[in-house]
């Protein structure tokens, strides 16, 4: 934050679809890396996302939405997976191979570090032909351009349908 207020900027907070929307139409025309001023705070009773400015968390447009993706194996098999969810201190938002035998898996209930609930993911059958890297499963859901995708997409590839290999599409650079 300290380094925003040095180059005269602040990090930005949105309280309303409204203020989202202003935010995505100010990006669209200014390249570069912007930060929303997001932290999790630990602290609290209830382990909760607030802004920077100490305001809480109304809105959350960025929340991963709910999944269809149902777990076969691990402690909660035939349960739909939770995201996001939180292991060892880091939240996820996609099926994890973390600490599993590099096996796919996702907690199942909204409290992971309580209920220690989880199951494995599913194989999805669906691999990549051509791209960068072919041969590779899809990894579902993953994030691109700011929209979580829960399927093989066509955006911004000549209506060619493609996945992404990583949760994190945007934020890897790896289709």
């Amino acid at each position: 934050m300290e380094t925003c207020r040095q180059n005269f900027a602040e990090l930005v907070t949105m309280q309303s679809e409204e203020e989202y929307q202003q935010f995505l139409s100010y990006i669209k025309l200014y390249e570069g890396v912007y930060w929303i001023g997001l932290q999790f705070n630990s602290i609290n009773i209830n382990n909760t996302w607030e802004w920077v400015n100490g305001n809480p968390t109304t809105y959350s447009h960025w929340d991963v939405p709910p999944t269809g993706i149902i777990t076969v194996g691990g402690n909660d098999p035939g349960k739909k997976c939770v995201f996001p969810f939180y292991y060892e201190g880091y939240r996820y938002i996609g099926c994890t191979t973390v600490n599993n035998n590099n096996i796919p898996w996702c907690a199942t209930t909204t409290d992971y570090p309580k209920d220690m609930k989880w199951g494995n993911c599913p194989f999805t059958g669906i691999v990549t032909v051509g791209g960068n890297h072919p041969g590779k499963e899809c990894v579902f859901p993953f994030s691109y351009d700011m929209q979580m995708y829960f399927k093989c997409t066509t955006i911004n590839n000549n209506h060619i349908p493609w996945c992404a290999i990583t949760i994190l599409y945007w934020t890897m650079g790896i289709p």
